[in-house]
């Protein structure tokens, strides 16, 4: 703050501001060219106003008047291309105790950094602050002797301004770093001397990419990534093979190749900064945290699908080692500290960058987001372990959750199966109990009996001599055998059909819970950053 004082001193002791100065414009004063957020917006409802004229009393003089609501800077800037480096900047600046000073800066060529000219050539006739809107009105000739960052304002360069409130304001010898809407660019090459009407702005080629830079990161992890891996962890017992499988991998070559091009799209949006990211990482460990971040999720997003070259066949008892490591370890760890890394983005791009009213809604619906995913994930965990767990060895490893499919059958127990009785004990009991229900009761028992051992008897015998045919040749009970082996196998392919029906259900319901939140909740992430 010191340094401030010092500058602004030197400042009013080495300017132009005296006999030289012509007067400034009086309030009915009529202006050529203004530059307005938004556009045509009535002056004292303009976020930020930027008014410039001839001087009246002396035209190798232009006015410039200046107010926003920001309690930090407001600036104008003119430069031969449309980015900071190598433009001349005029800005009101909000020191402390409702003091305002006007500072003559420049960039120097091909770096971002502000630095304030060591002359000034500024005649400041009023500043101030009210209602927390600050304003200035200065004049500065349109051909100055200072080479050292001064335009001939005489000529065309595309104009930028912006403003910046407190809480971005560094308080050093130069005007903090902004991003994105600060500031805004011109359309078109602007000669301040000779233009005039409404000026407008695009919203700059930084702001531009990091918005294309989001978006593509959204759509890479909360979208395509977490979708491959539901495919792969939960969907492929419900699928044909080479179906679940096809969709895992789509989805995850889709995810690499979309976050491929947005990492390098950011680096095109900063490629003038000294150290490349959202925002310089000066005294921003969580702008640099990010930047760190995203080129380690990029590295192993890369890495990852290398490993599928070394992976054994399906059936090797040692393929659950590269389940676990491609997919647990590495897959789902990859997964998580990439969301982690979208939020931070997301929460640098609402401070920065975003025009929402609130754009802590913007971070506060990813939360909610990645909040549902998780606890999906949980319960699914639980239903299909525990399902696995009753379903026996023999399912469970299908069954299971894809990466612990190999430890959780290694705790369920065998299946038991219980033998039938033979076929042959069921027959002889039936057939005496249906020998003993007669309608004389007892009588009949009785006579049945003496007619067993009756070789003399007519239908007694016959009926016993095709017994003995019968179990002398074995058709009968091979017959009745057959039948019940085909009930039971029969009972036991349906009761495996319906468990597998149920469990298909299940892993389809899942996934349609799992589209119905995913898909409007990312989509209104990728359309809160790209307005």
């Amino acid at each position: 703050m010191l340094q401030l004082w010092v500058v602004v001193l030197l400042v009013a002791a080495t300017g132009s501001y005296g006999s030289l100065c012509p007067p400034g414009p009086d309030d009915a004063a009529e202006w050529r060219l203004l530059a307005t957020m938004p556009p045509g917006c009535n002056r004292s409802d303009c976020q930020f106003y930027l008014a410039i004229r001839t001087n009246d009393n002396d035209s190798s003089y232009l006015d410039f008047a200046m107010e926003a609501n920001a309690m930090g800077w407001l600036a104008v800037g003119f430069a031969p291309h449309p980015s900071m480096p190598n433009a001349d900047v005029f800005a009101c600046v909000y020191i402390d105790n409702m003091t305002v000073e006007v500072l003559d800066t420049h960039n120097p060529p091909e770096k971002y950094t502000n630095v304030i000219d060591t002359i000034n050539d500024l005649c400041v006739h009023t500043k101030g602050v009210n209602n927390s809107r600050v304003s200035c009105l200065f004049s500065r000739a349109i051909i100055t002797d200072d080479i050292d960052g001064d335009k001939y304002l005489d000529e065309e360069y595309y104009m930028m301004f912006g403003a910046v409130d407190a809480s971005f304001s560094n308080g050093s010898t130069s005007l903090s770093y902004h991003v994105a809407q600060n500031p805004y660019i011109s359309t078109v090459p602007i000669n301040p001397a000779n233009s005039s009407g409404q000026v407008y702005s695009t919203f700059g080629i930084t702001g531009c990419l990091t918005r294309v830079h989001g978006i593509l990161m959204v759509a890479a992890w909360p979208m395509m990534a977490a979708t491959s891996i539901f495919f792969a962890v939960w969907m492929r017992p419900a699928l044909p093979a080479s179906v679940g499988f096809l969709l895992h991998r789509s989805f995850a070559m889709g995810s690499m190749v979309i976050a491929i091009i947005g990492f390098v799209i950011i680096f095109i949006a900063n490629m003038h900064q000294s150290t490349p990211g959202l925002i310089p990482l000066a005294g921003r460990p969580i702008a640099a945290a990010h930047l760190w971040i995203g080129i380690a999720v990029m590295f192993i997003h890369v890495f990852n699908p290398l490993l599928s070259i070394f992976r054994c066949p399906s059936k090797s008892p040692r393929r659950w080692i590269y389940s676990l490591v491609h997919g647990l370890i590495v897959g789902v760890g990859l997964f998580l500290l990439a969301m982690s890394n979208v939020a931070i983005g997301l929460y640098l791009y609402g401070e920065k960058i975003s025009l929402l009213t609130n754009p802590s809604s913007l971070l506060s619906i990813f939360i909610a987001y990645a909040v549902f995913v998780i606890l999906l994930n949980i319960a699914l965990f639980v239903l299909f372990t525990l399902r696995a767990f009753r379903a026996g060895s023999e399912e469970a490893p299908v069954v299971a959750p894809l990466f612990f499919r190999y430890f959780i059958s290694r705790f369920v127990k065998p299946t038991i199966k219980l033998q039938a009785p033979p076929i042959s004990m069921v027959k002889k009991v039936s057939y005496v109990e249906m020998v003993n229900e007669g309608e004389d009761g007892g009588a009949k028992n009785t006579l049945g009996g003496h007619k067993e051992t009756d070789f003399g008897g007519t239908s007694e015998a016959r009926h016993r001599s095709g017994h003995k045919e019968g179990n002398k040749d074995g058709s009968g009970n091979k017959e009745q055998d057959g039948h019940e082996e085909g009930d039971k196998s029969g009972h036991e392919e349906g009761e495996k059909k319906s468990n597998y029906f149920t469990d298909s259900n299940l892993r389809t319901a899942s996934l349609c819970i799992f589209l119905v939140a995913m898909v409007p909740l990312t989509t209104t992430i990728v359309f809160l950053v790209s307005i």
